[in-house]
């Protein structure tokens, strides 16, 4: 009777444990991937990591020097989505893309207003430093100037250091717009 005991014991505690286990714990199979290699590299601790809540920006400059000897500066509060990006590009060189479309103008002349995180954004998902979540986590997607969820920095930052799309920012060096009428500028 004591081995059967110990053994509703043993059970009950996992049970507890489980239960006390926040919702949404889980990494997400997507990031695995890319939390594996961090955490290979010695620049991400695993047990520190929680998918699906903000990273601080302390921590983004942590792993940013680890991963590429720097980058960023900022310690205070959550780093978001666009910080990440612009981060990232200017690590991987790309700022000549952002710049072309920053100034990009139609040949009459006009140049609509963009905020200063457009470049940026635009350049870090065509090089694949932003995943598309799947339909039931969209709730953790974030935008520009949204705090930027751990799992989300984790896949931009191991894209960023193991395989950017650099063809697919090139490729916006050449963007251009088109000479729309006063309609369609509006």
């Amino acid at each position: 009777m004591s081995a059967f005991r110990a053994l509703c014991a043993g059970l009950a505690a996992t049970l507890v444990l489980v239960a006390a286990a926040p919702a949404g714990a889980a990494t997400p199979d997507w990031v695995k991937p890319a939390v594996r290699h961090l955490a290979d590299q010695g620049w991400l601790d695993r047990s520190e990591f929680r998918a699906n809540k903000p990273m601080a920006r302390a921590a983004f400059k942590t792993l940013v020097k680890r991963a590429f000897g720097g980058g960023y500066g900022r310690s205070k509060g959550k780093v978001r989505a666009a910080e990440v990006s612009r981060a990232l590009v200017r690590l991987l060189d790309q700022q000549a893309a952002v710049d072309r479309l920053m100034g990009a103008a139609s040949p009459g002349g006009w140049s609509p207003a963009r905020p200063a995180y457009l470049g940026y954004e635009v350049v870090a998902r065509e090089m694949g430093l932003r995943h598309d979540r799947p339909t039931d986590e969209e709730r953790f997607e974030a935008s520009a100037t949204d705090p930027m969820t751990q799992a989300d920095v984790a896949w931009a930052v191991w894209r960023a250091a193991t395989s950017p799309s650099l063809s697919g920012a090139q490729a916006l060096t050449k963007f251009g717009l088109a000479d729309y009428d006063a309609p369609r500028r509006k």
